[in-house]
């Protein structure tokens, strides 16, 4: 998956990774510069970020807040991505006026600001994956041992999510998945990879989720065919049969809706 990035065993989200590498730019670069002209910026700096980061949310949580309604929990859980950036960059900039008023500390810490802010606007935007066609996909199985082809659903719109037992953010965000799979115009496929039908089964009724959605791939034959680097995947294909997007780790319910409509469209 090119929106994925491997640093050993471990995997990482692209976007979010950049996101970090952005934020420590803005904060050394204009912490730095300023220091040349005898300036300590430091404290308004990480206050400026910190605001930036708060808004940044506060604004992406509004902008969906029929998805987060009464769900505090998925309002804070920031790890799922969900943050606006130009919002976000205002407040830092207010937060920069309002603290160091005046001077060069001031000039080098907005420049900086406007120009990490910019170049990972264009980065995230220049990395966006491509339309890719699906690869031939195997036949999976219901939990009562009904087959499935991924195949004959080309043609409409749909999402698979690839999961497992095993994976904490899977079973986190599988109520939610399972539960919008229930009432989607859009199928939500949920490929459980690498397990059999009793494990699988007694996951399932542990947490009382519905089976309707769920199918079984036990030998993470999908995961192979679309090069998943972890769980959880969630893909979104288009009717022409292209992965259109796609989400590594915990999705959030306002995540979800959104590229559901952008399916629909």
């Amino acid at each position: 998956m090119t929106d994925i990035l491997h640093l050993g065993p471990f995997a990482f989200p692209v976007d979010r990774m950049l996101a970090i590498l952005a934020i420590s730019a803005f904060v050394m670069l204009s912490v730095r510069l300023a220091a040349r002209k005898g300036r300590d910026i430091g404290a308004p700096v990480s206050a400026a970020t910190a605001a930036g980061l708060v808004v940044a949310r506060i604004a992406y949580i509004a902008a969906h807040f029929d998805a987060y309604r009464g769900d505090w929990f998925a309002m804070i859980a920031f790890w799922q991505g969900g943050f606006l950036l130009w919002p976000g960059v205002a407040a830092a900039a207010l937060v920069l006026v309002a603290m160091i008023r005046r001077g060069a500390g001031l000039g080098y810490a907005l420049a900086t600001l406007g120009a990490v802010a910019l170049a990972f606007d264009l980065a995230t935007a220049m990395l966006q994956p491509r339309a890719t066609p699906l690869p031939r996909m195997p036949v999976v199985t219901q939990t009562d041992g009904t087959p499935i082809a991924i195949e004959t659903m080309r043609g409409k719109p749909f999402v698979v999510n690839l999961w497992a037992t095993w994976c904490p953010p899977c079973r986190r965000e599988l109520p939610m998945l399972a539960a919008t799979a229930a009432k989607s115009d859009v199928p939500i496929l949920l490929v459980n990879s690498g397990e059999d039908a009793p494990r699988v089964d007694a996951f399932l009724k542990r947490l009382d989720i519905p089976a309707d959605h769920v199918v079984l791939d036990q030998r993470s034959a999908v995961a192979q065919a679309v090069h998943a680097g972890g769980f959880p995947i969630t893909l979104f294909i288009d009717a022409d049969g292209n992965i259109v997007a796609s989400h590594f780790g915990e999705i959030s319910r306002a995540a979800l809706e959104d590229q559901i409509a952008r399916l629909r469209r």
